[in-house]
């Protein structure tokens, strides 16, 4: 069997050519072991085949763990490949192109660390299998399992596990991929499924004679076999004509007959991890295994080392050493790895003798060091091998750096994933260190709940988890709690002579966010002040940055904005260069400032930013939060789809369900879209469905009064004033000044059916100006309607034209600041158009008679249409026709968009109504989006 009759899952190999039988499909995982093939005939044809991709349109990548490091991958071609693609139906985002530039442009220590570049280049290969057929070969896949091969093999383990969750089908496990994987040897070190993932595998060691004569007459073979029989034709002429069953056959024959000292490096380099310096074996030994065939040399710079070439010779060596004779040779080669320096491979050796304690401590030290430099991907096999040798204090070390490892990868919830499967295994002493590491990593991933629990537990017995718990109080909303600790704690590092200053910083900033929340902005300003000033008296550039990122919100909320910008630019500074930083955060708060002073396209750049940083780290809290002020500005701008889409972000997110918490906070966000989009029945059912499901959430249980008076609100706009008014009449909570105009405008809304014309326009008045002094625009304009509805019902044209001016100058001036990009969704805005469609005779879809009442206009109203149609200034015609096109709007809303009940009410054929709603575009829309 050949490399191009691998078989696929669904057609036999006799029936395919070599192109079809390497082209993936996106919805189908494709995937081969390839046994008993040799390297050297697979790469005989690769570069034929690559070719051929080339001309089919396909992409061909070649992983070798024996000759290629992951700087050495050829992806520059996949990144062409996919520019390519992407090019031939939008031009390449801003975003690849940077991210390029810093994969392969001369960007210096600039560029991605090796996690976030293996990273990118596994989500790379991930989007351009999804876009044309793609196929990854690994070669030697045997050897992944190597220290050596560690990079090579993380980006394998995540070629399958990409957190996109769209690109590719969902497969046993949780792994994902696209595209065609083909294994050639058994894969080892990956940890993957592969039989549960629909792999087969194929046994190629059958080869046919004639195959086999064919593949030893190639030039490059012969010139080898040539120098191996010492240039006997007749010896030649045997191999050739009475062939073994197996190449390594004859090399094992002729390996018998060997001294037994060069039997012995032969055996110590088919255990070896990687090529050996020649200077540990005898120098004539090494050259005649050279000369004869048995060994390769690689230059190393003014070094020489010794490597066996042949994968299939050496795994027979290997397997018929005896396990004595194995670890002695193990031993040895730790020993020469050490000398070297090189503590990952010396580490592999020692795992299998009975005494790797020494190599533990080294190794875990390396391991440190490589995390605190962020060198994730190249400490991840070392970690790993050292895992499986530590016990006792050493475990526990290890579970640190385990952690510390994987909240460097941006991989949270992996972290709590494995330290819950070493906590669950009981390791004496470690309980109290690793519940404070547990609710580190809650914290992180946003379960806010579960982060008090377990630094509740741990600060039983260590003092210092009283600060992470003072921190998860305040996130999961328990503020007094959360205060009463934290000053609690400062009070205590105030008295004591210690060198705790970053403990004392982290307090200060704690103390300063719940006097934010207190609205106390003079205090808070005051702890992050002496917050900064200490930070920066001991060099503690993280905490520092943090202050001033804390400084610039407080600015922001005072409505000192330059000053914010200051302080956060400030910030953005002092992350440069600095891992410990949330750049995250600080984009978020750019986003906020941007937001504030009405620079939309700022915002959403910043928000965006945030999100992608928020993902790679994993900072669950400002996903959840960058993706939350997204969706809150799309909704203020009336890009009502786009909102709703960044909450589905939240849903999905990348790192997994998102706590309840934060699942209630996105059920009634998604209540008050629905509710400013005029879709009232929705919105009452949202926020119904949340508050059912909800109930015990502290959010709803904090901020359910604004849910509540939307849904009065929304009663009332369907006619449902009885319902309205009860739910008013219900508050069960004091009403904040924030909800204040809420407030006012349900209680408006819910008494208009009482005749109190007077208190119902006292209300809307007072609304109007609570949500002026608030900024909220959408309730200025909700106001505005109604005053101009209540002045308008009771004849006073000019108190309703001037409301009517002053609230659409706004909605014009407004619209500066909007994106070209939102500029028609800003005016397609239910509210917008309502008011801005008011004619002075007919002023609003709400003042517009529904299919009931079409003919109880008040008389001051059809004597104004009259005149104006009399005067010239209108039509009778288009007067009917816009009568008629409200009259319609109000039956399609009334019955939800049934045309044959709406047809019913305005007495209309149902043929007939149908064909006027498909002719006018508003309406179409309407019955749309109600029937959805």
């Amino acid at each position: 069997m050949s490399v191009e009759h691998i078989p696929t899952l669904t057609t036999p190999a006799s029936a395919l050519t070599p192109p079809q039988v390497w082209r993936a499909s996106a919805d189908i995982l494709r995937g081969w072991v390839v046994r008993g093939l040799f390297a050297a005939q697979v790469r005989d044809r690769l570069d034929r085949l690559e070719r051929q991709h080339r001309e089919s349109g396909t992409v061909l990548l070649v992983l070798d763990p024996t000759t290629t490091s992951l700087d050495g991958l050829p992806l520059s071609r996949v990144m062409e490949a996919y520019l390519g693609e992407v090019g031939r139906h939008t031009p390449p985002c801003e975003e690849t192109l940077r991210l390029a530039q810093m994969l392969f442009g001369e960007r210096g220590n600039d560029g991605l660390t090796a996690n976030r570049r293996n990273q990118f280049l596994a989500r790379l290969w991930t989007l351009l299998a999804r876009r044309v057929p793609a196929t990854l070969v690994v070669l030697h896949a045997d050897r992944l399992g190597e220290p050596a091969a560690g990079q090579l093999a993380n980006f394998v383990r995540r070629v399958f596990s990409d957190p996109i969750a769209s690109l590719a089908p969902q497969v046993n496990g949780g792994y994902r991929v696209a595209g065609t994987v083909v294994f050639v040897g058994e894969p080892r070190g990956l940890g993957l499924p592969l039989e549960q993932l629909g792999f087969e595998t194929v046994d190629a060691q059958a080869q046919a004679p004639s195959q086999l004569r064919a593949y030893l007459r190639q030039p490059e073979v012969l010139e080898r076999l040539v120098q191996s029989t010492a240039g006997s034709v007749s010896r030649l002429r045997t191999l050739l004509d009475e062939l073994p069953d197996k190449v390594e056959d004859l090399l094992m024959h002729r390996f018998e007959r060997l001294d037994a000292s060069l039997r012995d490096i032969l055996e110590v380099l088919a255990l070896a991890c990687r090529p050996v310096l020649s200077t540990h074996f005898d120098d004539a030994a090494a050259r005649r295994l050279v000369d004869e065939g048995f060994v390769r040399r690689q230059v190393d710079g003014a070094r020489v080392r010794l490597f066996i070439d042949e994968p299939d010779f050496r795994s027979r060596l290997d397997r018929q050493l005896e396990e004595q004779r194995r670890a002695v040779i193990h031993r040895r080669l730790g020993a020469m790895c050490r000398k070297e320096g090189d503590v990952g491979t010396a580490l592999y050796h020692a795992l299998h003798t009975d005494d790797a304690t020494q190599v533990v401590d080294e190794a875990l030290d390396v391991v440190g060091e490589l995390v605190a430099r962020g060198d994730v991907e190249e400490a991840r096999p070392l970690l790993d091998a050292a895992q499986r040798a530590a016990g006792g204090d050493r475990a526990v070390r290890a579970t640190r750096l385990m952690v510390e490892l994987e909240r460097a990868a941006g991989n949270p919830s992996h972290a709590l994933a494995r330290l819950d499967e070493v906590m669950g295994r009981g390791d004496e002493g470690a309980s109290a260190d690793l519940e404070l590491l547990r609710g580190e990593l809650l914290l992180a991933t946003g379960d806010h709940g579960a982060a008090t629990q377990a630094y509740a537990v741990a600060a039983e017995q260590i003092p210092h988890a009283r600060i992470g718990l003072a921190e998860a109080l305040y996130l999961a909303g328990k503020q007094a709690d959360a205060s009463a600790l934290a000053y609690e704690l400062l009070a205590e590092l105030d008295r004591e002579e210690n060198d705790r200053h970053e403990d004392i910083v982290r307090v200060r900033n704690l103390c300063g966010k719940l006097a934010i929340f207190d609205e106390d902005y003079a205090t808070a300003r005051l702890h992050f002040e002496r917050a900064v000033e200490l930070a920066r008296r001991h060099g503690l550039r993280a905490a520092e940055c943090r202050a001033q990122a804390n400084l610039g919100i407080v600015a922001m909320q005072t409505g000192a904005s330059e000053e914010a910008r200051d302080w956060l630019a400030k910030a953005v500074e002092s992350s440069q260069g600095n891992p410990q930083v949330d750049r995250a955060g600080l984009l978020l708060n750019l986003g906020m400032l941007e937001q504030r002073q009405g620079r939309f396209d700022a915002s959403i750049e910043r928000y965006v930013e945030a999100i992608e940083w928020a993902d790679q780290a994993a900072a669950a809290a400002v996903y959840y939060t960058a993706a939350y002020n997204l969706a809150s500005l799309y909704q203020d701008i009336g890009a009502f789809d786009r909102a709703l889409t960044s909450l589905e972000h939240i849903d999905g997110e990348p790192q997994g369900t998102p706590p309840l918490r934060i699942a209630a906070w996105v059920a009634t966000a998604r209540a008050g879209i629905y509710f400013e989009m005029g879709d009232y029945r929705r919105a009452v059912r949202a926020i119904e469905r949340a508050r059912d499901r909800f109930e015990d959430v502290d959010h709803l249980a904090l901020h359910g009064v604004k849910e509540r008076l939307q849904a009065a609100i929304a009663h009332a706009e369907l006619g449902q004033n009885e319902a309205a008014r009860a739910i008013v009449e219900g508050l069960d909570q004091p009403v904040e000044a924030r909800n204040a105009g809420l407030h006012k405008l349900a209680r408006a809304l819910s008494g208009q059916d009482d005749g109190e014309h007077a208190e119902a326009l006292e209300l809307a008045a007072a609304a109007l100006h609570d949500f002026d002094r608030a900024g909220y625009h959408h309730g200025y304009c909700r106001a505005a309607a109604m005053l101009v509805r209540l002045h308008e019902a009771g004849g006073r044209l000019d108190d309703a034209y001037e409301v009517l001016d002053e609230v659409t100058g706004r909605i014009h001036g407004r619209a500066d600041t909007v994106p070209d990009t939102f500029r028609d969704d800003y005016f397609d805005q239910p509210i917008h158009r309502r008011l801005l469609g008011w004619t002075r005779t007919l002023r609003s879809h709400d003042a517009a008679p529904s299919a009931a009442n079409a003919g109880e206009l008040p008389s001051s109203r059809v004597l104004a249409i009259a005149h104006e149609i009399l005067d010239g200034k209108t039509s009778l015609r288009e007067q009917q026709r816009r009568l008629e096109h409200e009259c319609i709007r109000a039956a399609l809303e009334r019955t939800e968009g049934n045309i044959t009940r709406a047809a019913e009410l305005l007495q209309l054929n149902r043929s007939r109504l149908s064909q006027i709603i498909n002719a006018d575009e508003d309406l179409s829309a309407l019955k749309q989006r109600l029937k959805g």
